[in-house]
């Protein structure tokens, strides 16, 4: 037994992650890893043989919390803990703990990995994500707003249009006036079709499949170009 007693010091000891072995019920420090006393920044004398609440690790009461779950959880537990460094700064580890028996008296055999960059890379990406939803939100009340303030003007060219040729009696004009008219209602359909887009970016919308008519496309294409082509000969 002697034996395994030294070989689980030893195990501790020169284990290359964080690791402790502390007495159940009085936290002393029996063994530490080299990594643990690096990450403390404390010789190793001053750490074994004091406890983790005289070395200001655990606040008052979160210990007794601790190894309250560890019993409750059948001698063995995954989770976070927060401890407070020496320099101050409450770091979170991912704890693996398990109630053992060692040289005739129960401790805990515990392994941790430092949280921080984890919690950092976390907290950028969700910033990161806060901020690109801040700038989509941004851009499609631009959209909706600019979409508002063109249809106003364009709703009155197209009155003054239908105005225009119900006062227009020269096939000529009126044939240019409808192309005017139709370009008009295009572009109110164009503007329509942007504040669905801008919707559906900000999955307020579902796309909905419809038939088309092909000649149809084809035929709008030939109106609105018909007039400048004419003129190019």
């Amino acid at each position: 037994m002697k034996v395994f007693d030294d070989i689980i010091l030893r195990i501790v000891d020169n284990c290359p992650v964080l690791a402790t072995l502390t007495d159940f019920q009085t936290g002393e420090v029996l063994a530490i890893s080299e990594r643990s006393l690096n990450e403390l920044g404390l010789p190793r004398e001053r750490v074994i043989g004091s406890n983790s609440l005289a070395l200001g690790l655990w606040e008052e009461g979160e210990r007794s919390k601790h190894m309250d779950e560890l019993v409750s959880s059948g001698n063995y537990m995954v989770g976070t803990v927060e401890f407070r460094l020496p320099n101050g700064i409450p770091t979170t580890f991912l704890n693996s703990s398990a109630i053992v028996e060692y040289n005739g008296r129960r401790v805990i055999f515990a392994v941790y990995h430092d949280m921080t960059k984890q919690k950092q890379v976390e907290d950028e990406l969700r910033n990161s994500k806060d901020e690109a939803e801040k700038a989509n939100r941004a851009k499609t009340e631009f959209i909706t707003n600019m979409s508002h303030e063109i249809r106003t003007p364009l709703n009155g060219i197209v009155s003054m249009l239908q105005l225009l040729r119900s006062t227009c009696s020269e096939e000529s004009q009126l044939s240019i006036i409808d192309h005017a008219l139709v370009a008009g209602k295009r572009m109110g359909d164009l503007l329509t079709n942007i504040l669905e887009l801008s919707s559906i970016a900000a999955e307020n919308t579902f796309i909905q499949q419809q038939p088309f008519s092909i000649k149809d496309v084809a035929n709008c294409l030939e109106d609105l170009f018909r007039i400048s082509t004419d003129e190019k000969g």
